[in-house]
């Protein structure tokens, strides 16, 4: 669990589902809810995984379009296998 401040400084609550990779690319990508975003809904989301200099991990925003669209079909995938169990 981990907290994320929204647009208008509301806080609300993360829940990391799973880490992964994508083909061809080094780093380490998080599926995520967030609880919360808007009447009570939740959200599911991706982003990279990052860790800072002192060890602790964060996550940040996918910021090119190929990456983000890559990593999506991941997800895709992980909701395809999630369901057929």
């Amino acid at each position: 669990m981990f907290d994320v401040i929204n647009e208008r400084k509301e806080l609300k609550i993360g829940n990391i589902i799973t880490v992964f990779k994508i083909p061809n690319n080094s780093r380490e990508f998080v599926l995520f809810s967030i609880e919360g975003i808007d009447d009570n809904k939740s959200s599911l989301e991706v982003a990279y995984l990052n860790e800072d200099k002192d060890g602790n991990n964060y996550i940040s925003e996918i910021a090119d379009e190929g990456e983000l669209k890559k990593a999506m079909e991941v997800v895709k995938d992980i909701i395809k296998v999630t369901n057929i169990q």
